[in-house]
């Protein structure tokens, strides 16, 4: 049984709102986890040296994916909350409807 696979592409054209989206769910969280830092260490430590900034860049090399995840994380728990939603108003709707309808 072979499996087609599907054009990540085609998927995007059809829904352009969810895929920007998570991209600005994925980037935020990181942007905002490496900049607020790197600001505080700016003023705690105006001169540095090379070891400090060796080590301050695998930090921010180790939190950006971490990062991104939890933002992605966040965005799918959110969006399927709002399709659970949807769905069992839906379903409370047409439930609705059909104890009123005759019959």
């Amino acid at each position: 049984m072979e499996i087609e696979p599907i054009n990540p592409f085609s998927t995007q054209r059809k829904h352009p709102v969810s895929y920007a989206s998570l991209m600005v769910a994925t980037l935020a969280p990181m942007m905002a986890g490496i900049t607020v830092p790197g600001m505080i260490l700016k003023r705690l430590l105006p001169s540095t040296n090379a070891m400090q900034i060796i080590a301050g860049a695998g930090t921010f090399i180790v939190l950006t994916p971490l990062l991104m995840c939890v933002g992605a994380y966040c965005w799918l728990v959110w969006s399927l909350t709002e399709w659970s939603i949807a769905l069992s108003r839906r379903r409370s709707l047409s439930t609705v409807i059909s104890a009123l309808s005759p019959g």
